[in-house]
């Protein structure tokens, strides 16, 4: 029988790596890490993608959601933007600001998500069935615990809608969980405004949750900054939407 050489995992993943810069027209720098992160970053000449260790996931999954996001161009800039202007509308302290602008980034990078995978998911069709995989294997082990208006996009994303419904005791709520379906569907195949859009209509549902934390005032400050904590999306958008 005639032996095969066969790629190795970071072979393959630099081969997907190539392929992107070749449409993209920029080199893409691939680091690894044992932290359970991913992401990208954009350093004007170049991209560097980092995939960390996480659980459920194999990183040339990981790999192809952060080349989703340099291919459909996520629109970093344009979001900096309007969520910059959001956050000054506010009459607060440059601590509160921060996270407010932290919460509206939160929601952006769900939203956002849901739209480059699943342009990704047509792009190669076995996507599909690996972004379902992995969400699937990332929100099995979620207790449930309290649900508030990010988690809630978190959970539906993830596939953990249970966790909604069981936290829904008013009827606003369960507006709002439609909303958020809604607006996670409605991105789906959508061009780089489309995250904006959904954001911007997840708005006044996102600005009644940041009012609760500034109207009980910098005690709870420690709890909102555990919801919002995350790497934002750090890549250069090419031109604003």
């Amino acid at each position: 029988m005639r032996n095969k050489q066969l790629l190795t995992d970071k072979e393959n993943e630099r081969m997907l790596a190539d392929i992107v810069e070749s449409i993209v027209k920029k080199p893409i720098d691939l680091r690894y890490t044992n932290k359970p992160e991913s992401y990208v970053e954009s350093f004007g000449r170049y991209h560097a993608i980092t995939l960390g260790k996480i659980k459920g996931i194999d990183k040339f999954t990981l790999l192809n959601h952060e080349a989703g996001h340099i291919l459909f161009n996520s629109p970093t800039k344009s979001g900096e933007d309007m969520i910059t202007k959001w956050a000054e509308a506010w009459n607060v302290g440059p601590t509160p600001r921060m996270l407010i602008k932290k919460t509206y980034w939160y929601a952006l990078n769900i939203i956002e998500d849901q739209r480059i995978e699943s342009l990704m998911a047509k792009l190669y069709l076995y996507n599909k069935k690996r972004f379902y995989k992995a969400k699937i294997n990332v929100g099995r082990d979620w207790g449930n615990g309290d649900c508030n208006i990010l988690t809630m996009l978190s959970c539906i994303r993830f596939g953990r809608d249970d966790i909604v419904k069981e936290n829904i005791i008013y009827p606003s709520q369960e507006r709002e969980y439609e909303l958020a379906k809604e607006i996670l569907n409605e991105v789906e195949g959508t061009g780089n405004r489309g995250a904006l859009i959904g954001l911007a209509k997840f708005k006044l549902c996102i600005d009644l949750y940041i009012s609760y934390f500034i109207d009980n005032g910098p005690q709870h400050y420690n709890m909102w900054e555990d919801d919002v904590d995350m790497h934002s999306l750090d890549y250069d958008e090419v031109g604003r939407v």
